[in-house]
């Protein structure tokens, strides 16, 4: 599934933020989901809404 545009700069921060990946690493990124999910959540939120991003 395609991650919403609106989300990228989120994950991508988070992914920064918690992790030592580089954002198209997905395969490390991965083993960070937990963190980089607590991490990108309220960003997410605030960039798509709650609907949209309690669907991802």
């Amino acid at each position: 599934e395609k991650v919403p545009s609106c989300s990228v700069p989120c994950i991508q921060n988070a992914i920064a933020a918690v992790t030592p990946c580089h954002f198209t690493d997905y395969a490390c990124a991965c083993k960070y989901h937990g963190k980089v999910t607590s991490a990108a959540t309220a960003c997410v939120v605030g960039s798509c809404g709650l609907q949209r991003a309690v669907s991802m």
